[in-house]
């Protein structure tokens, strides 16, 4: 039974390092995509300007048309 422990034990811990690399390695890459998207394609990905967890209403036009957003008129239907 210890020794079903101890491999146990070695195993969640060859997970967790393994897991850590990868995480590492994802980062890694996610970096050099957001490199690339500002320096060739012009393209910002600033988190502070994203809408995080934010909630729109949706205001009801004309004809049952809903709008989503901040401050918008619908001015078609009839």
């Amino acid at each position: 039974m210890e020794t079903v422990n101890l491999v146990l034990g070695i195993i969640a811990s060859i997970l967790s390092i393994s897991a850590i690399v990868f995480s590492k390695n994802v980062s890694d890459k996610n970096k050099k995509i957001e490199q690339y998207l500002k320096q060739e394609l012009n393209i910002t990905m600033d988190s502070s300007k994203k809408e995080v967890l934010s909630s729109k209403k949706a205001i009801s036009g004309d004809n049952g048309t809903s709008i989503i957003g901040d401050n918008n008129k619908y001015n078609g239907g009839k």
